[in-house]
């Protein structure tokens, strides 16, 4: 290449650019803070079918239709009972099993007759059983300072509970159905019975038993039922008792 021309001064390059200093690293962007998630309550549960109605029309009353007819129902059935049970003092099928169906406060009269003899107490106006004699004379009250004496119960006293614990007490079996089995009762001693009890309710109705002789385990006494026409067992270990009781009265009441 040719030397350059004289007066022509070559070209220049033009000047590197000066070096950028470093730019400072960009601050990170601040976050808002994140919203807390509420949970929502959910809405009470709605009652099926809304307010209690009766044929289209608004119950009026706190209970529902069906219970209200429960409730009635119970009523009803709970009054047919007392009804039924305050008619029969004793249950038909109870009183079958019993040796005496009534109890001391429904008889008017009762007339007890062993060996010794026979009495017949009366229900008075202050509504104790008595044999209409003499009123007996009550008693003095000791004094506090003396010793108590034996308890006397009174007759009307002794024949309630005789009668109360006939009520309560079971036969144990029917021996049979015809009141005149057993050569006419000899056989089981009734046809001289050692007790017989008649009573009459304040309604008319007579009832009378009578007890004859122990069976042959001397566990048991038969028992004649004359108004139900049969034979039956009964414990001895009740019936002995009474009718020592019964025994007591005839003879206290014969003197």
């Amino acid at each position: 290449m040719s030397e350059p021309e004289a007066g022509i001064q070559p070209r220049s390059r033009p000047p590197a650019p000066a070096a950028r200093a470093p730019s400072p690293a960009r601050r990170p962007r601040e976050l808002r803070p994140m919203p807390r998630r509420v949970r929502q309550p959910q809405p009470p549960p709605r009652r099926a079918g809304g307010a209690p109605s009766l044929f289209g029309r608004p119950w009026p009353l706190p209970l529902s239709p069906l219970t209200t007819a429960l409730v009635v129902l119970f009523i009803l059935a709970a009054g047919a009972a007392w009804y039924f049970e305050g008619r029969y003092e004793t249950p038909p099928s109870a009183a079958a099993k019993l040796v005496l169906p009534y109890r001391a406060d429904q008889a008017a009269t009762v007339t007890l007759t062993t060996g010794d003899g026979s009495v017949t107490f009366t229900r008075d106006a202050s509504g104790k059983l008595t044999t209409g004699g003499p009123t007996p004379t009550p008693t003095p009250t000791p004094p506090p300072e003396a010793t108590p004496g034996p308890v006397v119960l009174s007759p009307s006293t002794k024949l309630d509970g005789l009668l109360n614990q006939l009520a309560d007490l079971q036969i144990d079996r029917v021996i049979s159905t015809d009141p005149d089995a057993g050569n006419g009762g000899a056989d089981y001693g009734l046809d001289k019975p050692q007790l017989t009890l008649s009573v009459t309710t304040r309604q008319g109705q007579p009832w009378t038993i009578q007890i004859g002789g122990l069976n042959p385990d001397s566990t048991a006494y038969y028992v004649r039922r004359v108004q139900r026409k049969d034979i039956v067992l009964v414990s001895r270990y009740t019936l002995d008792d009474l009718m020592q009781v019964a025994s007591d009265l005839v003879k206290h009441q014969g003197q």
